[in-house]
């Protein structure tokens, strides 16, 4: 699953960059053989500037492209997660994957109702840069709870 989503990356983007699609395999290859390093973290910062270098900030990309990309960085980051969380060489019951299936799709069943609520808004006014602090700002406010409830107790 890491694997195709990678690719997919790879495919998505019309205009690929040689230097991102460079940095995108590597981080693809590294969250294939050891997904608890950075490789997916790598993969996705990779292919979201091949995103940017081949769409820019003028415009929106086609709609059904972004679909495709955001499934696709969601399977990359998601499958990463379970493959780090199972030990190598354990065979994963048909009862984990079902629980695993099913909170993937609640969660995509829950971005695709967002989505399709704010494709009716349109693109916010204000410049990219706002925009993009905004975006930062979440990020932010989403991932200090995270690093803090993944702290090592003791």
């Amino acid at each position: 699953m890491i694997l195709l989503a990678g690719l997919a990356l790879l495919a998505i983007p019309a205009e690929p960059n040689l230097a991102w699609i460079a940095l995108t395999v590597v981080g693809v290859l590294v969250a294939v053989t050891s997904p608890g390093q950075g490789g997916a973290g790598l993969a996705l910062g990779a292919s979201i500037g091949s995103w940017i270098a081949a769409y820019g900030w003028e415009g929106p990309p086609p709609l059904g492209a972004t679909v495709e990309f955001a499934l696709a960085l969601y399977l990359l980051h998601t499958s990463t997660a379970l493959a780090a969380a199972v030990p190598l060489g354990v065979q994963l019951r048909a009862p984990v994957l079902r629980r695993w299936l099913r909170r993937c799709l609640g969660e995509l069943a829950v971005a695709a109702a967002l989505g399709t609520v704010s494709y009716g808004f349109g693109r916010p006014g204000g410049s990219n840069a706002v925009i993009l602090l905004g975006l930062v700002g979440v990020l932010v406010l989403i991932g200090i709870p995270v690093l803090l409830l993944q702290r090592p107790r003791g």
